[in-house]
C-alpha cells in the first residue's frame, strides 16, 4: 500500500513538472498563480472533525497542484452542542490530523453555473485518536469486569480509545467562481476508495463483540477497504 501511494505521488510530481512546459496566456493563470484557502465543512464531520487550510499553485493555464492539512479538533459541531447540554462525556473526543494533496485540471476557457469546472485527483490521509463509548455483549459470563457489570445484564457500555488511520484517493468535480478580483468559492464533490486501519485500547474485555455490529461498524477494529465520499467548500484568496 505504501509503495502504491509513493508511486501516485511520483506521478503527480512528474505531471506537474511536465505541465509547466506548456504555459499559455490565460486570465486565471496570469491573474494570480497562488492561493490560500480554508475548508470549513470539516467542522461538521461527525467522526473526524477538523479545521483545514491549504495552498494552491497554478502550474500553467490548466493544471494546479494543491496541498491541504489541519488538526482534527476535540469535537464536531454537534459534539460541542452535546457538551453544552452536559452530555459531553457521551460524545467522541478526538486528537489527530488530516492531510491532502490534489492535482487539478481547470477548463479555464469555459464557465458554467458553479463557475469554472475543475476535475481533480486527490490523495488523503487521516490519523485520529478518539475516546469513544459503545455497547458490548458479554462473551464470557465468568470474566471479572472492572468495574463489575450488573448481575443479569448481558451487555454493557464501555469507554475506550480508538486509533484510526485512513489513506486513499478521490476523483472530484468542483466549480470555481470569483466574487471579486481575488476571493473565490469552490464547492466540490468526489468519490473514491479508502483503506482504514483501526485498533482499540483500554477496553474492559477485548473478546466481547459489539452489541449492534451494524450501528457500531464505524468503530470496528481491523483493516478494510471502504468506498469514500467527500464534499468540500473552499474559500480562497489568490495572489502573486
Amino acid at each position: 500500500m505504501v509503495k502504491t501511494i509513493r508511486t501516485i505521488f511520483l506521478v503527480i510530481f512528474l505531471v506537474s513538472v511536465y505541465s509547466r512546459g506548456f504555459s499559455q496566456k490565460d486570465s486565471l493563470y496570469r491573474k494570480a498563480p497562488n492561493a490560500f484557502f480554508i475548508n470549513p465543512l470539516g467542522l461538521f464531520d461527525l467522526l473526524n472533525p477538523s479545521i483545514q487550510v491549504g495552498y494552491e499553485r497554478w502550474l500553467n493555464n490548466q493544471f494546479a497542484l494543491q496541498a491541504e492539512a489541519g488538526p482534527v479538533i476535540r469535537h464536531s459541531m454537534l459534539g460541542y452542542l452535546f457538551e453544552a447540554m452536559d452530555r459531553g462525556a457521551y460524545w467522541y473526543t478526538n486528537k489527530g490530523y488530516k492531510a491532502k494533496m490534489e492535482l487539478k485540471y481547470t477548463r479555464s476557457r469555459r464557465k458554467f453555473v458553479l463557475g469554472y469546472p475543475v476535475y481533480s485527483f486527490e490523495l488523503f490521509y487521516t490519523n485520529n485518536h478518539s475516546y469513544v463509548n459503545d455497547l458490548f455483549s458479554v462473551a464470557d459470563t465468568n470474566f471479572v469486569y472492572d468495574p463489575p457489570r450488573d448481575t443479569g445484564y448481558y451487555y454493557y457500555e464501555d469507554f475506550f480509545t480508538i486509533h484510526k488511520q485512513r489513506i486513499g484517493f478521490n476523483i472530484k468535480y468542483s466549480g470555481k467562481s470569483f466574487f471579486n478580483h481575488q476571493w473565490y468559492l469552490e464547492p466540490g464533490i468526489g468519490i473514491g476508495l479508502a483503506y482504514r486501519y483501526t485498533t482499540h485500547s483500554g477496553r474492559a474485555n477485548m473478546k466481547d463483540e459489539f452489541y449492534d455490529p451494524v450501528s457500531s461498524s464505524h468503530n470496528a477494529a481491523g483493516e478494510r477497504w471502504l468506498p469514500n465520499f467527500t464534499i468540500s467548500l473552499k474559500v480562497g484568496y489568490v495572489f502573486w
